[in-house]
């Protein structure tokens, strides 16, 4: 059996996040995390550890730029991509405190949502993998053969 991609959908909207839920979880594909705002996002991100974050920008408490700025300093977060959802129809003009991986102009069909998703957690696994594959020169994969100790030295010196 694989294991289901976890979304976190962070947004203050009952309806978008119903129907957006249902979309997702359709077939089974997905299991959705809902959070109602950036302050609730952040800390269900730090528990539940999603595979991607869908973050709505306009929301009480915390919007999604307070989130960004929180969600950078999260060290154990930093390689989970970010689709920031906006209604906006120009650029928000705010830089966000990260990089986000797309911003998703609302109303977003299901179909093209289901697409953005899967390129996005497709890209994630890659670069997943490919950290995994990188040794670092200082050390030695697992299954490399312990190298011989070398002889014990003694303090005295000939005379």
């Amino acid at each position: 059996m694989e294991k289901k991609a976890k979304i976190l959908l962070i947004d203050d909207d009952p309806d978008f996040v119903e129907v957006t839920r249902k979309v997702l979880e359709k077939g089974e594909s997905y299991q959705v995390v809902i959070a109602v705002n950036g302050k609730e996002g952040l800390e269900k991100a730090k528990k539940e550890k999603p595979d991607l974050i869908l973050l709505d920008i306009l929301m009480p408490v915390t919007d999604g730029f307070g989130f960004a700025e929180q969600f950078s300093k999260e060290r154990s977060l930093r390689n989970i991509p970010v689709l920031a959802l906006t209604s906006f129809s120009t650029s928000l003009g705010e830089p966000f405190a990260f990089d986000v991986a797309e911003f998703i102009r609302k109303p977003v069909g299901p179909r093209d949502l289901i697409e953005r998703v899967e390129k996005h957690l497709k890209r994630a696994a890659e670069k997943a993998e490919t950290r995994a594959v990188k040794v670092s020169p200082k050390r030695r994969p697992a299954s490399a053969k312990p190298r011989p100790k070398a002889p014990a030295r003694t303090s005295k010196r000939p005379k």
